[in-house]
């Protein structure tokens, strides 16, 4: 999967789960939303040497056709794709617990082993909390943290080898 190339290069996806339409979609509203917002009709943009008005109505409602409508589109309304794209792929921020903020520390500084052992420790995790039913919670403290936390550890100082 293209997200799992990215990650093992370094680099940053946008990747969040949606379908091509859906992406497409969101870009149109986007794109309303900024023609609307600088007081433009899809005529006057065809006015101004941009695609037909059709063509326009057609990329707001996620049906792009060519890209070099949708360029055109972005060039009437001074948009550049890439910060477009950016935008629509955003993931909304989410308060990191401390949990979350100390695996991100780990895989910060591990090597490409100690990440693929974190990614493959979380991958595990995954499946074994989808095969079992959810538990009660507990005012208990959960064994497993100090096993979580000694196996990245470990994972970490592997991927330094």
């Amino acid at each position: 999967m293209r997200n799992d190339l990215l990650v093992s290069l370094g680099e940053i996806s946008y990747y969040r789960g949606v379908t091509p339409d859906q992406f497409w979609k969101e870009v149109g509203a986007k794109l309303a939303e900024q023609r609307m917002r600088k007081g433009m009709s899809p005529g006057s943009l065809e006015a101004k040497g941009g695609p037909t008005n059709k063509t326009v109505t057609e990329i707001e409602a996620g049906r792009i056709g060519r890209i070099s409508s949708l360029i055109d589109l972005l060039d009437a309304l001074h948009i550049d794709m890439v910060d477009l794209f950016r935008s629509v792929l955003k993931m909304e921020k989410e308060e990191s617990s401390p949990e979350l903020q100390f695996v991100i520390r780990q895989f910060k500084d591990a090597g490409v082993a100690g990440r693929a052992a974190l990614v493959s420790t979380a991958r595990l995790a995954e499946v074994r909390s989808e095969s079992r039913a959810p538990e009660e919670p507990s005012d208990q403290p959960n064994q497993k943290q100090g096993t979580t936390r000694e196996g990245i550890a470990a994972a970490k100082r592997r991927g330094r080898r």
